[in-house]
């Protein structure tokens, strides 16, 4: 089960993760994010809500700059930073040859991945963006590639957590 702050003011996003598909990887419960557009189309009116829910959050008060992950953090970095006028960055699963690399690996109960920012994070007061945290194992080594290139980490904006993980199949 996935669970997020509840709130009348969000109801397609609560039922959008309160169905949202787990599937077993080995013994490990991934749950497909509804804003992945795997399981279902990303509704526009879940995005809207990420989009109205972000504007009253204070940690983005402090930013210039969002971080989120590939895939499913795309869609989310991409309308926080519309309603707030923020850019972002995108930690890539795929590496390029380009200057000011960034990279990190996060190793899950079921894989190791390897991920990689670019550009000059220096200086930059930053929000990372994702869009379900299991172990936090992701949020943490990228908080560290960035600290180590000068950024500064204001905090984190997740819509939802992994709590009980029985979804559906």
């Amino acid at each position: 089960r996935l669970t997020m702050k509840k709130s009348n003011s969000y109801p397609n996003l609560t039922k959008a993760f309160e169905s949202t598909v787990v599937l077993k990887k080995g013994t490990y419960p991934y749950p497909i994010s509804p804003f992945a557009g795997v399981v279902s189309p990303i509704s526009s009116e879940i995005l809207a809500e990420v989009a109205a829910a972000s504007v009253n959050e204070k940690i983005f008060q402090k930013a210039d700059l969002i971080v989120t992950f590939e895939s499913a953090g795309i869609q989310l970095a991409a309308v926080v930073g519309q309603s707030l006028q923020l850019p972002f960055l995108i930690a890539r699963k795929k590496q390029f040859d380009l200057k000011n690399e960034i990279s990190f690996s996060v190793t899950t109960n079921f894989d190791e991945k390897n991920f990689y920012l670019y550009g000059d994070v220096k200086g930059k007061r930053i929000v990372i963006i994702d869009d379900v945290v299991t172990s936090g194992t992701t949020i943490r080594n990228a908080t560290l590639a960035l600290q180590k290139k000068g950024a500064k980490v204001e905090g984190f904006y997740i819509v939802a957590g992994k709590i009980n993980l029985i979804g559906k199949r």
